[in-house]
């Protein structure tokens, strides 16, 4: 009787352990690559969900088939990719890029790791019509006109600082 029920038992666990062979892992960072932490990983459309740790990285269990997979956090723009997943596989996403969504309605540079407000910054953009004989396609262009005083100042603050 006690062999049996130690069969039933070893049995159990090797079952269990074989269902979560199916994965997806990655790491989520920002615009500048620093990890994102406690983003919030999703299979759109299930309770599939993980949340990354303080170095930017998860693991998400998850049945085969074509999921969706979205990555969220306050604060930030989400991204998501497609991928398929076989019977039994690891996958792995590689880097997914969050980018924080600037403090302000205003035309930001990107500079080491952080934003700096271009003050007297002005946005453009247009529309172009790239339509060929098969397809209609527009195209958005967008162009900024700034200060260049702004980028001296920039390079002025980062030479104070050394």
């Amino acid at each position: 009787m006690r062999n049996t029920l130690f069969v039933l038992v070893l049995l159990s666990a090797v079952l269990v352990s074989s269902c979560n062979n199916t994965y997806i892992e990655g790491k989520i960072v920002d615009g500048f690559g620093k990890p994102v932490p406690e983003a919030t990983v999703n299979v759109e459309g299930t309770d599939f969900v993980s949340q990354t740790n303080g170095k930017g990285h998860y693991r998400i269990t998850y049945v085969p088939g074509d999921v969706h997979v979205v990555v969220s956090k306050e604060g930030f723009a989400n991204s998501s990719f497609t991928t398929s997943i076989l019977k039994e596989m690891r996958v792995d996403a590689g880097p997914t890029i969050l980018y924080e969504i600037p403090p302000a309605e205003e035309v930001f540079l990107m500079h080491k790791g952080r934003y700096v407000e271009l003050r007297k910054g002005v946005l453009h953009s247009s529309k172009q019509d790239v339509s060929d004989s098969w397809h209609y396609r527009e195209q958005y262009v967008y162009s900024v006109t700034y200060n260049p005083e702004d980028i001296t100042a920039i390079q002025k603050t980062e030479e104070d600082v050394v």
